[in-house]
């Protein structure tokens, strides 16, 4: 409902707008916001953003289509409130942009009030800012539905502090946090008390942005998603936009501090060539849909005059996101030179807590993370509170970069490689999380190791039937299944063991070994890549190649089109099926022995490199290691994987080619090389429970490096602070 309104003179205005912008900056001054700010002064634009012309485009003045939902008008919501009241807009007073306003607003009101969307995360934050903002600087314009508008504030802030109460008690819960959603919820229940006058809204409200959601920041700069989880790709420009308005209207420190942290997750996870790996997220948020950060590095790159974000980001300086577009123009900095990232290392990512790679156009990574536990970077949350997110659905992806395609560079990805055992009959209609299926882990114990040569993962864990994004309690027992998996991840391939072994006797509708391939998403990332058989157990996808190099599941080997994201009209991904059955899907149960394990052998890597020269399970079915040998050009590996809960000695004379042998461990500072002696060397060590070594052969001293290469070796520059550029 649009209010009947006297409106000011053009004078009345301009005065009013001097004195919510406080004052205006000189030319080339930068707005640092000051803490404990007034949250309703507008901070100034600057002129010099190359998009200064156009901030206001996206306000659809005079246009009465209008759904009260989803992102784009949520946007506009925010560009309409600042078109209408910021002293520097063009268009500031004009009446067909209030009335847009009012349009926007007033459907939104109408749902909260109904007690409707409540938790739309597409505008909550914007819809109240803006209230607060009107009420402020032009009360007459809502002077006739503030009533109406203050209960639908009021619904919101009440909803938002009962139903996600956890992060308002006791500093806040970091295992329940959804940030992404629950940072622009909370903005939302922040203003909503600002328009209501509500100063214990305010104060919680304040209490969680600085307190809880400033800690949902990991190593290497990456973010929570739910839980404890790595957020992915598509979220990160989310959370540091909603990051950067609360420290812009607030001045707040802490936040301040959360977003420089932030800094070296563009970098160290985006590929120059313009891709962002998918595997290290969330199982069902495989995405491929090209975002990957360029607008929140570019932002980075203005608050903090950081040349490696601004490499990623300057691509759409000129064409900002409209989630970003004011951010851009208050915070723009110029003279920030960009600075291209390394390549060619192997570095233990902390965000994921395990390898990631990168050596041009090939890459993988190692997740080591648990997203069901509390994470090293916080032992001061609750001891023995689970993560509130469901289990990971691969530890390993690699990929492909090639030319500029649709929203990305990626030619074509390793997505996902995991064990399965199906519990129902029927069609697998969700192949991210799994209804017919169980495969999810839980209760892992992984370990992993990062040298500048190569990388590894060792994991045992438990297969989960836990499949809800928001489940609340414990994760419960699983199934009496386990899941065992042994990578190696090299410039050149990754091989990996993958075991599936029955803890007691049951039985099932078969087990399988499952491969998710994918060159993007139709019409959206990428484009089709045939898959083709070249050999027996051997196929090409674009120039990414796949090898099965030994199996026990001795069943049908099935191949499927699909959409990674579900899609039934996309095509873009295949999966490669090893199972354990002569038909899918089984119609029978089949019963399985306690202990009985099955196992597969599988290797992906560049056309432009030939397959490993020898990758063979050393102990199938041994009940305390499990031992992967790689060879290839120059080198070779063994993977030994302690599968047990107690400390295990391993022994072995391994015949070599090579002069030297190092045994490289996770729990070890140096690495123990040994010379070996009539082609043999004799190996001898402990691994702690459910740790692993990886023996390195080979003659080049180079590859028995035993440093673990962090992100500030890699990136001296970053480490030393002068890839920043110069203080005004």
């Amino acid at each position: 409902m649009k209010p009947k309104q006297r409106r000011p003179r053009t004078l009345g205005l301009v005065i009013l707008a001097v004195a919510a912008l406080g004052s205006v900056l000189p030319a080339h001054a930068r707005f640092e916001p000051a803490p404990g700010r007034d949250v309703l002064a507008f901070p100034p634009l600057n002129a010099e953003a190359p998009h200064f012309a156009r901030v206001f485009d996206g306000v659809r003045a005079g246009d009465a289509e209008a759904t009260g939902r989803g992102f784009k008008e949520g946007d506009e919501i925010l560009l309409a409130a600042y078109a209408f009241l910021h002293p520097q807009s063009p268009r500031l007073g004009d009446d067909a942009v209030l009335d847009r306003l009012l349009r926007l607003l007033g459907l939104r009101f109408d749902a909260h009030a109904a007690g409707e969307r409540l938790n739309d995360i597409s505008g909550v934050f914007q819809t109240m800012y803006a209230y607060a903002l009107l009420k402020r600087h032009r009360p007459e314009a809502v002077a006739g539905v503030a009533e109406a508008w203050d209960a639908g504030a009021r619904a919101h802030a009440d909803f938002v502090l009962e139903d996600r109460a956890t992060l308002f008690r006791g500093g806040g819960l970091l295992a329940d946090l959804w940030l992404n959603g629950d940072i622009r919820l909370t903005l939302g229940a922040h203003f909503a008390g600002v328009a209501l006058g509500d100063a214990e809204v305010r104060r919680a409200t304040a209490a969680a942005l600085d307190g809880l959601m400033t800690r949902a920041v990991t190593g290497d700069g990456g973010t929570h998603y739910v839980g404890f989880h790595p957020e992915c790709p598509t979220y990160h420009n989310v959370s540091i936009a909603a990051m950067a308005w609360w420290w812009t209207l607030s001045g707040s420190p802490t936040m301040h501090a959360a977003m420089e942290a932030t800094l070296p997750h563009v970098p160290l996870s985006v590929e120059p060539s313009g891709f962002q790996e998918q595997s290290s997220s969330i199982a069902y948020k495989h995405s491929y849909n090209g975002i990957r950060g360029r607008h929140a590095a570019l932002l980075k790159s203005h608050l903090f005059g950081d040349r490696l974000n601004r490499f990623f980001g300057q691509e759409v300086e000129a064409e900002p996101h409209p989630e970003y577009t004011l951010l851009q123009a208050i915070h723009f900095r110029p003279g920030v030179e960009p600075l291209a990232p390394p390549d060619g290392f192997v570095v233990h990512d902390r965000s994921i807590a395990g390898p990631r790679g990168r050596f041009g156009s090939w890459g993988f990574v190692g997740v080591g993370r648990d997203p069901q536990v509390r994470p090293p970077e916080h032992p001061g949350e609750p001891a023995g509170v689970e993560g509130a997110m469901c289990g990971k659905g691969t530890f390993v992806g690699a990929f492909l970069t090639g030319p500029m395609l649709r929203n990305g560079s990626l030619h074509a990805a390793l997505d996902a490689v995991t064990v399965r055992v199906r519990h129902a009959r029927g069609e697998e209609t969700d192949r991210a999380r799994g209804r017919k299926h169980r495969f999810l882990a839980q209760d892992e114990e992984t370990a992993t190791l990062a040298r500048p040569g190569f990388g590894s993962l060792a994991t045992a864990y438990t297969l989960s039937e836990r499949t809800s994004s928001r489940a609340d309690g414990p994760w419960g027992p699983g199934i009496p299944w386990t899941g065992r998996q042994l990578w190696l991840m090299t410039p050149q391939r990754v091989v990996g063991l993958v075991q599936l072994r029955a803890d007691e006797d049951t039985d099932a509708y078969g087990t399988d070994a499952r491969v998710m391939l994918t060159s993007g998403r139709r019409k959206v990332s990428g484009e089709r890549r045939d898959f083709v058989e070249t050999a027996a157990d051997r196929w090409s996808f674009g120039d990414l190649r796949l090898a099965v190099r030994g199996s026990s599941f001795g069943g049908l080997v099935s191949v499927e089109r699909f959409g990674i994201t579900g899609s039934p009209a996309d095509d873009f991904a295949v999966q490669l099926t090893l199972s354990d059955q002569a038909a899918l899907p089984a119609e029978e149960r089949t019963a399985y022995t306690g202990g009985s394990t099955r196992w597969a052998i599988l290797e992906s890597h560049h056309a432009g490199w030939p397959a490993a020269d020898r990758a063979e399970n050393l102990l199938p079915g041994d009940d305390r290691f499990a031992v992967l040998e790689v060879a290839e050009a120059g080198r070779a590996f063994r993977l030994v994987h302690n599968l047990t809960d107690r400390p295990q000695a391993y022994a072995a004379t391994a015949a070599t080619a090579h002069a030297l042998a190092s045994v490289q461990r996770e729990d070890a500072a140096g690495a123990e090389t040994r010379r070996a002696e009539g082609g043999a060397v004799d190996l001898g060590f402990e691994l702690p429970p459910h740790g692993h070594a990886v023996v390195v052969f080979s003659d080049d001293p180079a590859d028995h490096a035993a440093a673990t290469p962090f992100y500030e070796d890699v990136f001296p520059l970053a480490a030393s602070g002068s890839q920043r550029a110069p203080t005004e």
